[in-house]
């Protein structure tokens, strides 16, 4: 989303495991559907950063390209951890937040990665700096609205980080220094709920 983002190189999570899944879920719940089921055990939850400008060559070798590199981490992730879901949490923003997703979303319907039940062993939640209305206002592209909105369709769960306190949404519209605090509670809030994070740079 916003330049703060960038801020975030890449981080392990102190917060213990149990206490990952709840954030997710509740309090902040509004939406998505539910593509897996835990089965009793807890996650490996994934967080992705990066840049909005990627070049993304499909003819480019596997160290190039950033489509690639992230399914051979997620991949990496998914083979050593046989037994063990994968949530990915992204924000959905345009370049490497909404790759990663795409990306997810393939591994999801590969046999290799189903559990016993059917269910897949990797999904996504979205988490969003602000309401998607108020978001489109940083998407280059118009188009993007309508590609993260089908893409919260196949979230496992989607929600927005709660407002600092004394901002409130009439502020998003009307004062920057408001948006750019969202996104940086927003990039927080990723590294502190993530085991694992992704990091996307264009150089």
């Amino acid at each position: 989303w916003g330049p703060d983002e960038a801020l975030v190189h890449g981080a392990m999570s102190s917060a213990p495991a149990a206490m990952i899944v709840p954030a997710l879920i509740s309090p902040y719940h509004s939406g998505g559907r539910q593509p897996f089921r835990f089965a009793g055990r807890i996650p490996i939850v994934v967080g992705v950063t990066g840049h909005r400008d990627l070049d993304q060559d499909a003819a480019a070798p596997d160290s190039e390209n950033p489509r690639r590199k992230v399914e051979l981490a997620l991949r990496e992730i998914l083979d050593q951890h046989p037994h063990t879901p994968v949530i990915l949490l992204t924000a959905l923003a345009e370049g490497a937040d909404t790759l990663a997703a795409e990306v997810a979303c393939t591994l999801a319907t590969e046999p290799r990665y189903q559990q016993p039940s059917g269910a897949s062993r990797i999904a996504y939640a979205v988490a969003l700096p602000m309401p998607l209305s108020a978001c489109a206002a940083d998407f280059s592209d118009p188009g993007h609205v309508a590609h993260v909105s089908s893409l919260c369709q196949e979230a496992i769960v989607q929600y927005e980080i709660p407002l600092k306190e004394g901002i409130n949404k009439g502020d998003l519209a009307q004062a920057p220094m408001a948006r750019q605090e969202q996104y940086q509670r927003l990039a927080a809030h990723i590294v502190q709920h993530s085991h694992v994070l992704l990091a996307l740079w264009d150089g």
